[in-house]
């Protein structure tokens, strides 16, 4: 695949399978890559696609022991920050663990000793 950018920005103007001829070269960059996915203006290629991490909250929860979710439970009693993620979790029709906020909260879980940093890698991965 060929890639016409902006060199200026990185930004990608077209794609295609066939070679691309270079309209000025002062202004456009052709990148040949056999990647697909997002283009990354920055490193001049495709990232790839992330996964889809987007579930129904009770299969984020059930992502959780018994034990870490009652643990998390009295925590929230104590902690405005774990209560706020509580809070959350109980307004959201879905979790998306791509979404930074949903990052946030499991490590704010994590840094609380209601879970490893290690089982909150293994939650943030579905």
């Amino acid at each position: 695949m060929y890639v016409l950018y902006e060199l200026a920005t990185g930004r990608a103007h077209s794609q295609s399978n066939s070679e691309i001829l270079n309209p000025d070269a002062k202004k456009w960059g052709i990148k040949e890559t056999s990647k697909t996915g997002i283009w990354n203006e920055t490193t001049l290629d495709f990232d790839p696609t992330p996964k889809n991490k987007r579930m129904t909250t009770l299969s984020f929860m059930e992502l959780f022991t018994d034990e870490e979710l009652i643990g998390i439970l009295e925590a929230a009693k104590v902690s405005t920050a774990v209560q706020l993620f509580v809070m959350k979790l109980e307004q959201a029709s879905y979790m998306d663990l791509n979404y930074q906020p949903a990052i946030n909260g499991i490590n704010i879980i994590a840094g609380a000793g209601l879970i490893t940093h290690a089982r909150a890698a293994e939650i943030l991965n579905g």
